[in-house]
């Protein structure tokens, strides 16, 4: 007897160089993973009370981070619509990155917070709530409770040709520089 089978899936490599490192240009990007590095010193003296009193060391860590979103302006959306829905991941770094342009190894970060988002005005909304909270109460060890910075990384890698490309503060357009949004609630007593 003879059995014949046929394949029922197929399977496909792809072999590409890796991103280039582009210093002043955000772009994420799938077939050839491009993430993001994000850094950005956090100006404890904005975090007031309900008088406008800047917080003490305590009090601040002490207030909680309620919501701590990055904003990224769109420059170029070449693959998803204004209506498709995309996974982006942030991962805090768990130590100063030795240069710039930075290059980091998965098992460099960690604590991924994905935010599900489509494109609302132009803009992507990234949650960052817990690596904030984690800083600003002082919970993670760095110097100044200042933040390594932060990967953002598609959840697609791999997977399809999606690219997004956000406007870079060093050559934004007025109004288009990313932005980091916290509401936060200071200590009652």
């Amino acid at each position: 007897s003879t059995y014949e089978a046929s394949a029922v899936r197929d399977s496909y490599r792809i072999v590409a160089d890796p991103a280039p490192l582009q210093p002043n240009r955000w772009l994420i990007g799938n077939l050839s993973p491009s993430r993001i590095y994000v850094n950005f010193g956090l100006n404890y003296n904005l975090f007031v009370d309900q008088h406008g009193v800047p917080l003490s060391e305590a009090q601040r860590k002490r207030s909680t981070v309620n919501k701590a979103e990055l904003v990224l302006h769109v420059k170029d959306n070449p693959y998803y619509g204004a209506l498709a829905q995309y996974s982006l991941r942030a991962d805090r770094l768990n130590s100063a990155p030795d240069s710039i342009p930075v290059v980091i190894a998965d098992g460099e970060a960690s604590s991924g917070l994905t935010s599900q988002a489509l494109i609302s005005d132009g803009k992507v909304y990234i949650n960052i709530t817990p690596i904030i909270q984690a800083y600003s109460s002082g919970d993670l060890e760095s110097e100044g409770d200042q933040p390594w910075g932060i990967v953002i990384k598609s959840n697609q890698e791999m997977l399809n040709f999606g690219s997004l490309e956000f406007w870079h503060h060093a050559d934004a357009p007025a109004g288009k520089a990313p932005q980091l949004k916290i509401t936060y609630t200071p200590p009652f007593l």
